[in-house]
């Protein structure tokens, strides 16, 4: 509220509502909800979106997509490398709206691979309310779930079982 007064807009332009399912389902209902914005699953997408068109409201539905960022031939890769790296490694991956897939040129590819792969294996990964401040800083916090890490790990092993190199990481960090 004090970013959008120091703005000069209304401080109840935005509300934020914290909840589960059932405070979701409310918000999608009432007729005083003029638009709704919803990460999240298809499934739950859906009755999102069954629920508002009983109501004609607008929404906007992000489910899951798999967010390219395309590097072209014309880049300047010095450029461009922090936002690849913010991009997938922001809330240490966990981001609805993050990089999924990088897709860089062929004339690219061996200098975009040698620079993200030095700043990869730089990440710092650890508690940051426990190291923030201190010599310990961190770049990455962890994963929200163990069920996530176990997908993402099953991922990972898929897809190096298919081909893919890994170059840094590629497992569960020890404990």
């Amino acid at each position: 509220q004090t970013a959008l007064c120091q703005h000069g807009h209304n401080p109840d332009l935005v509300q934020t509502i914290t909840g589960y399912g059932d405070a979701g389902a409310a918000l999608v209902a009432d007729p005083l909800t003029d638009k709704i914005i919803f990460t999240g699953s298809p499934a739950i997408g859906r009755k999102v979106m069954e629920t508002a068109a009983k109501h004609l409201k607008p929404i906007i539905l992000e489910l899951g997509g798999k967010d390219a960022m395309v590097i072209m031939e014309d880049c300047k890769l010095p450029a461009v490398v922090p936002w690849v790296m913010r991009g997938c490694f922001q809330n240490c991956g966990q981001n609805c709206v993050g990089v999924e897939r990088v897709l860089v040129y062929e004339s690219l590819y061996d200098a975009f691979l040698a620079d993200v792969k030095v700043k990869v294996a730089a990440l710092r990964q650890g508690i940051p309310l426990v190291t923030c401040g201190s010599d310990a800083d961190v770049d990455c916090g962890s994963m929200v779930m163990d069920a996530q890490l176990d997908m993402v790990q099953e991922l990972v092993d898929d897809a190096v079982k298919n081909g893919a190199r890994v170059l840094t990481g590629g497992k569960r960090a020890a404990k």
